[in-house]
């Protein structure tokens, strides 16, 4: 909590010790960085450990370095099977591969949606197959169901009310 105000109560909790800059502002890439490394070498297949991978993929995503983003996620994926953050890691994943352009993102979007449909990332990644289709140059006209399929399948999500304003739009 950074106002360190309000209660809360917690059942079974563990605490241990880990050398993470606590500040009230961001620390900076290259400390942080280093502090997920050390979380991960400590802490191997506990979720912290796990937490840590996710966090310093996102940050290698953020500065452009996607081969360490990849590896920081499939590493996660394989020591996390279990994970309710997988999900999330497999969409990063998939992110990272549509832009490489690899010919796979499709079906690994695709995975995505079939593994996890009632996840929230489930309608990013439908969406995101339709702008992948567009990318290859497929018919216009294909976009437009696409988009209202994705629309139809997920009508309460933003995804779905973004795919519905495309399909009008075109």
């Amino acid at each position: 909590s950074d106002k360190n105000e309000g209660t809360v109560w917690f059942d079974d909790i563990s605490i241990q010790l880990v050398s993470i800059p606590v500040t009230g502002a961001k620390p900076a890439q290259a400390s942080s960085e280093d502090a997920y490394k050390c979380l991960i070498r400590d802490y191997g297949s506990n979720p912290l450990a796990g937490n840590a991978r996710l966090a310093l993929a996102v940050q290698y995503t953020e500065a452009n370095r996607n081969e360490e983003a990849a590896a920081e996620l499939s590493a996660f994926t394989s020591a996390f099977s279990n994970s309710a953050d997988l999900p999330q890691a497999k969409f990063q994943a998939a992110e990272i591969a549509c832009t490489q352009q690899s010919p796979d993102s499709e079906s690994i979007l695709q995975a995505i949606v079939d593994s996890y449909p009632t996840s929230e990332y489930a309608p990013l990644a439908s969406m995101k197959i339709v702008y992948v289709r567009a990318k290859k140059g497929e018919d216009k006209s294909l976009f437009q169901a696409d988009f209202a399929r994705v629309a139809d399948s997920y009508p309460d999500s933003l995804c779905g009310m973004e795919c519905l304003y495309r399909a009008a739009k075109l």
